[in-house]
């Protein structure tokens, strides 16, 4: 109840009857008494006698007291809103929405309005605000009174301190490739968009050069982006929902600092660009594509406008810049994420999911970042991340990842570099304790009988032997990066993923031997990776079986690859490879590539294709529908024909067919069998002799029958078909680049060293020849010309580069000297650096200990081939 009471004797006047509690207190002013209840109205009743004036109905119960002034009745609700009401008839003159519930009751002072918010805001409202009804330059705050659409951009915020409330109503564009924004904000501070719905723009809000943007209480939708924000400081989003959008819902790609992203839901974020700021209590729930939930992991090339190059989904990581604290987040259903440096990640739950491919950290070449309390589930079997953490550098396993992170429920276990220093020299066994080891910058360690629920990481380790290891329910199982003469023995090794049982990273002169490798896509994979020992392994239930790229030199023995999938082995850019006394099941591919096979054993219905610059050598090898002779230099190739006949979807027996060659000569006759085939014949056969190309030109096949075809007499069959069988084939380039050095020739150089540049290039023709080389780094190219002697090797000075990051490639390429024929052979190197305050230089013993066991290692390995 309301109620008036006699000023002298207490005695009541009259009372008024409401649907809830009153807490408010009343307002009195021209004659009329205004207040607000519980049941969520505003009532102005006669000061005189208590009758109801007028009421006016809110979202959610009002426990703020009004103000008067003005002819407006200013009141808070519980629905987060502030009214201005008429206060001869009570309809609503304008409201503006907050972030919380409003239990403070305003105060009106020098012809402005204030009121808190529960959502810890203080405002200030001008009594008659400005009212925006369409698209346009905004130079002053303003409130929306209704939805509006564009096919243009919207509203160009053309001044500091504006603040723009849509009261909930929409802003629609004209779709995500309209290369539109609902808002553009360019060189402007302390800007804040309240209470909006973007939809259907190219960006829903688009920042550059500002300074203290907020974007809360909000909603995207159907973006190609909800928000890009680059060259700016200060950046808060709270309680937005920026989902549902063709790209990253937040793309901060560049040089953003300060600020925090809280309490939204977002499925999509791309943040590098970002630093100094904190990511917290966000709910992201992620998916696959084309619903945008892979997260990008490569430049801002994910922020692209639709059309442009990088602007579809095709990778797979959450992004985070530098100097970042990520705390107390849901992230569901995502693939992973791609951290920068120095970043803080505490308490964040992480449902990793995508497909098979996840990796839980993806550090991309950056470090100096701290995981604690974080716990890391999988939705199923055969999505487990490459490792906790993957890397591209040095830089990149210098994490700090303590135990107190899981995986599955299973702690965490990540030997670090100044973090948590692998224990060298020992011998090891963790059973099943762990979901997860990675053993990084360790030496002349011994680690048997350990059971990893979600794989293993050897990075930048050396001597040491991993014996009996059990990994399965994962991508990858045990991960070589940039380690040498390890060995990996008597594991079983299962992955359920699209990685691999084993791979090898820029890792050489490793041993596998033994091992048992399962799984679903590939079996053992090497990239970069040289002089690796592979012997007595089987790899079971792939799609792939080897894969080789840009390696060279490796000798595998003894290995059985089996289905029973249709399986491609294949070898890429990887020169001087040898497999023998192996069984290969199905299809082989060889591009730009050499190889030996040595009495290995290919199965039926073996396919090989031939691609770029590749030869091969078989020894004591039969190798179906292609023989190639003993020598690099040529080989026999021949092509197989089997005919088919039928007519409306019902087999053909006994047709007579005849093919022609394209001077309409009868290659061969036959006639198809009850099955219809023909059977396989052998079509044409040719010596194809080395740096020469042929062409094939076209065959007619024709089938033909006068019989009567399924009781239809009048009916023949006559039908042929023309048959384009082509080959390029050339093998190795004369000139080929064999390697790219440095000097001073160092594993590891200092950042911003200079460093001067060798390219050796091999002559494999039968005379002297010259050329140039042309070698080119990140800001030069050089052309350096040179003169090598026949099957002969020469080393050109050429260049240099300053070593201005973590990983600097530089690639070199050589063509075909004139009068042949014209084709490239190129090479890349990758030299890595460092912070000079952060190495770590052996002394002198320990070099000729790693000496010694190089040489022992090739002794070892010269005495094994000549006993196989």
């Amino acid at each position: 109840h309301v109620y008036a009471l006699n000023e002298t004797n207490g005695q009541q006047i009259w009372n008024y009857t409401t649907g809830g509690a009153i807490e408010s207190s009343p307002a009195v002013a021209d004659g009329m008494i205004f207040i607000g209840s519980y049941d969520n109205h505003v009532y102005a009743l006669n000061e005189t006698n208590g009758q109801q004036i007028w009421n006016y109905t809110t979202g959610n119960e009002i426990t703020s007291s009004p103000a008067v002034a003005n002819g407006m009745i200013f009141i808070g609700s519980f629905d987060n809103h502030t009214y201005a009401l008429n206060e001869t008839n009570g309809q609503q003159i304008w409201n503006y929405t907050t972030g919380g519930a409003i239990e403070s009751s305003p105060a009106v002072a020098d012809g402005m309005i204030f009121i808190g918010s529960w959502d810890n805001h203080v405002y200030a409202f001008s009594p008659s605000p400005n009212i925006i009804s369409s698209c346009g330059n905004v130079s002053a705050s303003g409130i929306l009174n209704g939805n509006i659409s564009s096919l243009n951009s919207c509203f160009n915020i053309t001044s500091n301190n504006v603040v723009i409330n849509c009261n909930g109503f929409s802003v629609t564009g004209g779709g995500v490739a309209s290369n539109t924004s609902g808002v553009i904000l360019n060189g402007f501070s302390n800007v804040t968009i309240n209470n909006c719905s973007f939809q259907n723009f190219t960006y829903g809000v688009n920042a550059t050069s500002f300074s203290n943007l907020t974007v809360e209480n909000s909603n995207f939708s159907q973006n190609w982006a909800s928000l890009i924000a680059s060259t700016g400081s200060y950046l808060y989003l709270y309680n937005d929902n920026l989902s549902n959008s063709s790209s990253s819902d937040i793309c901060i790609p560049a040089s953003v600092s300060y600020g925090s992203l809280s309490e939204n839901y977002f499925t999509s974020i791309f943040a590098s660009g970002l630093s100094n700021a904190t990511i917290s209590w966000n709910n992201a729930s992620g998916s696959e594509c084309p619903v945008m939930g892979y997260l990008t992991a490569y430049g801002g090339a994910r922020c692209a406008q639709p059309g442009q190059s990088g602007g579809t989904c095709t990778t797979n990581a959450n992004t985070f810049g530098q100097w970042l604290n990520v705390t107390n987040n849901n992230f569901t259903n995502y693939p992973g994420f791609q951290v920068g440096h120095n970043n803080y990640f505490f308490n964040n739950s992480i449902n990793l999911a995508g497909g098979g491919i996840s990796n839980a950290i993806y550090s991309s070449g950056h470090g100096n970042n701290t995981f604690d309390y974080n716990i890391i589930t999988r939705s199923s079997v055969g999505i487990m991340p490459f490792n906790f953490i993957y890397p591209e550098s040095w830089n990149g396993v210098v994490q700090n990842v303590t135990s107190t992170n899981t995986i599955d429920g299973k702690p965490v276990l990540y030997y670090s570099p100044y973090f948590n220093p692998c224990p060298s020299n020992t011998q090891q066994s963790f059973g099943s304790a762990y979901g997860e080891i990675s053993f990084v910058n360790c030496t002349n360690i011994t680690v048997s009988n350990t059971n990893f629920y979600s794989g293993a990481m050897i990075a930048f380790t050396n001597n040491s032997l991993f014996n009996n290891f059990s990994v399965n329910n994962t991508g990858l199982g045990v991960y070589f990066f940039n380690s040498t003469n390890n060995t990996l023995e008597n594991s079983l090794l299962y992955s359920n993923g699209y990685t691999a049982p084993i791979r090898l990273d820029w890792s050489s002169f490793n041993n596998i031997l033994n091992n048992n490798l399962g799984g679903w896509e590939f079996g053992l994979t090497l990239y970069y990776s040289s002089n690796n020992f592979i012997e007595n392994n089987t790899i079971s239930g792939q799609y792939s079986g080897l894969g080789f790229s840009n390696s060279n030199n490796n000798y595998i023995d003894n290995v059985t690859i089996l289905g029973p999938y249709p399986t491609t082995n294949g070898f890429t850019a990887s020169f001087n490879n040898t497999v023998a006394n192996s069984y290969i099941y199905s299809k082989l591919s060889v591009t730009s590539s050499n190889v030996t096979f040595v009495n290995t054993t290919f199965s039926p219905g073996f396919n090989l294709t031939l691609g770029g610059f590749s030869n091969y050598t078989q020894l004591n090898t039969s190798i179906p529908n292609f023989n190639f002779t003993d020598s690099l230099s040529s080989a026999l190739i021949q092509w197989f024909l089997n005919v088919y006949t039928s007519y409306r979807g019902r087999v053909v027996a006994g047709a007579s067919v005849n093919v022609s060659n394209d001077s309409s000569n009868l290659v061969y006759q036959t006639t198809t069998s009850q099955s219809g085939y023909s059977g396989w014949v052998v079509l044409s056969e040719m010596l194809l002799m080395n740096n020469s190309n042929y062409t094939f030109t076209p065959y007619t096949v024709n089938a033909s029958t006068l019989t009567g075809l399924f009781g239809e007499n009048s009916t023949n069959l006559n039908s042929s078909q023309v048959l384009n069988v082509y080959l390029n084939l050339v093998t190795s380039p004369l000139l080929e680049v064999t390697s790219i050095t440095g000097s001073p020739s160092k594993s590891l150089y200092s950042l911003n060293e200079n460093v001067s540049l060798s390219v050796s290039v091999y002559n494999s023709a039968g005379n002297s020849l010259q050329g140039a080389l042309n070698v080119t780094t990140y800001n030069n190219t050089f052309s350096c010309p040179f003169s090598v002697n026949s099957s002969s090797s020469v080393t050109v000075p050429c260049g240099w580069v300053v070593l201005n990051s973590s990983k600097t490639v530089v690639t070199a390429s050589v063509q075909e000297p004139p009068g042949s024929i014209q084709r490239y052979s190129n090479a890349s190197q990758s030299f890595y650096a460092y912070s000079t305050s952060n190495i770590v230089v052996p002394d002198s013993s320990v070099l000729i200990i790693i000496v010694l066991a190089f040489t022992l290692f090739f002794v070892f390995r010269n005495k094994l081939k000549k006993r196989h």
